[in-house]
């Protein structure tokens, strides 16, 4: 269902986007206008963005199998990504084209076509990202989301399309302001572009998400009754999801059928009450008779395979069966 919705709303995007590059594009050449050429250009780019999004959503919506155990979401990361750098590398192309221009002068003043055709360009465009935003929160998707700002990127790169066409008819003595203009769309197609890259790379890496939602998480866990302690409580980012990974200190004296139980609250509580979580793994550890569960956890977890703890841990110590 997700799948289908996804690929839907990118099919409609490519659509309307080759509808505008090819009016924008001509438009430009008949009605004189750089900043209309290099305008249809960044919607060419948006082909490839709303492709990539179609193709893509057949991939990252897959079950885990062998071979992708923890899911494909990471995909949609990827294209995400990839988008962002589309979209980076339209606008430096744009850029250096427009500085180009200014080597040849003098300039013509934009014709009427290209002013009416730049107009509906930002009327369509900002329609096209508010509906591809909203099927995004819809659907989750972080690809729906980046690709809703590179459709936002197109018709903010419009409205100073307009302005330049609008005073270079008014008066053909401001026909330069056409040609800075696009210097102008580069800028911002750039700037957008950081907007769609810089939060995939960031999940690339294993990002955390904010401390506060950590902290989130540990109260949660901490709430369940049977819980006296958290550590090791590690969460990073997978696609648009969050994998939560946990240990939880429990009453050393009760059966392992009971600490089996409260690791299984947790994470049920964990999902119930972040729906952005994904995946919680939650690991079982009993309490210390030093009355200092996190220390004697931590110690055990820093021994050496084949090394175990002997008596208690009265000095704050550990003695391994090699001392």
């Amino acid at each position: 269902m997700k799948r289908t919705l996804i690929r839907r709303v990118a099919a409609r995007c490519l659509v309307a986007n080759v509808f505008l590059s090819g009016i924008k594009l001509a438009a430009g050449i008949i009605g004189r206008s750089q900043a209309l050429v290099a305008d249809s250009v960044h919607s060419l780019s948006d082909l490839s963005t709303d492709i990539a999004v179609f193709v893509g959503a057949g991939f990252w919506t897959r079950p885990p199998d062998a071979s992708h155990p923890h899911g494909h979401e990471k995909i949609e990361t990827v294209i995400g990504a990839v988008i962002g750098i589309v979209v980076a590398l339209a606008g430096i192309a744009l850029g250096v084209r427009s500085i180009h221009s200014l080597e040849h002068m003098p300039f013509e003043s934009p014709g009427t076509p290209a002013l009416v055709v730049a107009l509906l360009s930002v009327v369509l465009k900002e329609w096209l990202y508010r509906w591809t935003s909203r099927k995004g929160r819809e659907t989750g998707s972080s690809a729906l989301a980046a690709n809703a700002w590179h459709q936002r990127s197109d018709a903010l790169s419009s409205i100073p399309v307009v302005v330049a066409v609008t005073a270079s008819i008014l008066n053909p003595a401001w026909a330069i302001l056409d040609v800075l203009c696009g210097m102008v769309v580069s800028v911002f197609i750039v700037v957008s572009a950081w907007k769609i890259l810089s939060p995939a790379l960031h999940r690339l890496v294993d990002t955390a998400p904010p401390p506060e939602v950590v902290d989130g998480f540990r109260r949660i866990a901490l709430a369940e009754e049977g819980v006296m302690g958290v550590h090791m409580l590690r969460s990073r980012y997978h696609g648009d999801g969050i994998e939560v990974d946990l240990h939880v200190v429990v009453d050393g004296g009760i059966p392992v059928t009971m600490g089996f139980m409260i690791c299984r609250r947790v994470e049920e509580a964990i999902r119930r009450c972040s729906p952005g979580v994904t995946d919680v793994t939650v690991r079982v550890e009993p309490s210390a008779p030093c009355g200092d569960p996190d220390s004697c956890s931590l110690i055990a977890d820093g021994l050496e395979d084949g090394q175990e703890l002997e008596g208690g841990c009265d000095d704050g110590r550990a003695t391994t069966a090699e001392e």
